[in-house]
């Protein structure tokens, strides 16, 4: 107590690495990528009445999509988070009645430049911006609408998305609103197949 008072007392230092900076467990900074997601939008492609009067609609940018892909996170300043996404799935949409039915099925292709932003030690704001390749597309029907049967060989369009991020050790998820322009053309005219979406995204770090 006297060598305290004095002010000959060694001093509290914070616990540092031996070269004198903190010590920090290392980003992980590659993963593999499994989304699942639901969009609506673009032109309606059939309008289908049934029997005892309901009705539904098949759209050009609906469907359910289910994909597989590869994230990367190699760059941080700080809080802030830079790095790309690739992503190949399918999306597939369809209408089914007693007598028939329809389908519409995609193959998209997505590659997006992403960006987070730290707001805790956990949480992070997700932006993403990049294109989106259909790499084919099939309209399909079969009982009284097996005269159906239209192809879009390819179709490209940029997309935006945001949306929030969790990580914790070498898992991490997503949750997103994705906005997708693009355009097929199916039987010679061009379909608008714009789509608004909710997706979401499981990583899981490999590095």
């Amino acid at each position: 107590m006297v060598l305290a008072s004095l002010g000959l007392a060694p001093p509290l230092r914070a616990q540092e690495s031996s070269t004198g900076t903190s010590t920090e467990p290392p980003r992980k900074w590659l993963a593999v990528s499994l989304g699942l997601g639901f969009a609506l939008g673009g032109d309606d492609l059939l309008h289908v009445e049934f029997d005892n009067g309901d009705d539904t609609t098949l759209s050009a940018g609906n469907g359910f999509v289910f994909d597989l892909g590869a994230l990367a996170i190699p760059v941080w300043f700080g809080p802030v988070g830079l790095g790309a996404s690739v992503n190949v799935g399918i999306k597939y949409a369809g209408i089914e009645a007693s007598n028939g039915s329809a389908s519409f099925t995609r193959f998209p292709l997505v590659v997006a430049g992403r960006g987070l932003f730290r707001v805790s030690s956990a949480w992070s704001i997700l932006v993403a911006a990049g294109i989106h390749y259909d790499m084919s597309a099939s309209l399909s029907g079969d009982g009284v609408l097996d005269d159906i049967d239209l192809d879009s060989d390819t179709a490209l369009g940029p997309m935006v998305e945001a949306g929030a991020y969790y990580d914790e050790g070498a898992l991490a998820l997503d949750v997103t609103l994705r906005y997708t322009w693009l355009q097929y053309e199916l039987g010679g005219v061009d379909v608008d197949a714009g789509s608004i979406g909710l997706f979401g995204g499981f990583h899981f770090f490999l590095l």
